[in-house]
């Protein structure tokens, strides 16, 4: 009756005989509940991903998308993990949402209602003084009145240089940080 959390290998080539060795299975405990929006609606394909919090190792989850109702039920491993809800690539703009939880051995756990709060969508591109897209960048926002740090979730930039994400209306400094050795 014990149902086994997924194991992914990153992308590879296998162009010969590939002994992968012994691959540990780790046990899975149901967390579900439902995705809504401000106006308190469901939100149909919100996205789940998942990482142990301390090494940021992801975690495979099966199922990962809310369906018609907003209803999810995913399976997660023991250990402090960090649960990242996306909203849909369609709609309103939405801001994604991380949450803590520190998993154990035991019933399923209903996290109720997680709100996904509106935002407005700040994007832009990077391209060096001869119009080269420079990649990767990393795009910091710093709250203008206090200079504190303002924490967002897939904020760097694509190797094209292009970078979108939603935020909370407000006042920011932007800091954009080229890549190492770039």
């Amino acid at each position: 009756t014990q149902e086994w959390v997924p194991h992914t290998y990153p992308p590879m080539v296998v162009d010969a005989p590939l002994d992968l060795g012994t691959i540990q299975m780790f046990p899975g405990y149901h967390f579900f509940g439902e995705v809504i929006g401000s106006d308190g609606l469901p939100i149909e394909a919100a996205d789940f991903d998942a990482e142990y919090s301390a090494t940021e190792i992801a975690i495979t989850i099966n199922n990962d998308t809310t369906n018609n109702n907003g209803e999810f039920d995913i399976l997660l491993p023991q250990g402090s993990i960090l649960l990242e809800i996306d909203p849909p690539s369609v709609g309103p703009v939405r801001q994604s949402v991380v949450l803590p939880l520190d998993v154990v051995a035991g019933a399923p756990i209903d996290l109720g209602f997680i709100l996904l709060p509106d935002g407005v969508l700040l994007s832009g591109r990077c391209i060096d003084s001869t119009g080269v897209p420079v990649g990767l960048v990393d795009v910091e926002l710093f709250d203008s009145a206090t200079g504190t740090l303002y924490l967002t979730i897939h904020e760097n930039g694509a190797p094209d240089g292009t970078f979108s994400f939603a935020i909370d209306p407000g006042n920011y400094d932007l800091m954009l940080i080229p890549p190492a050795g770039s």
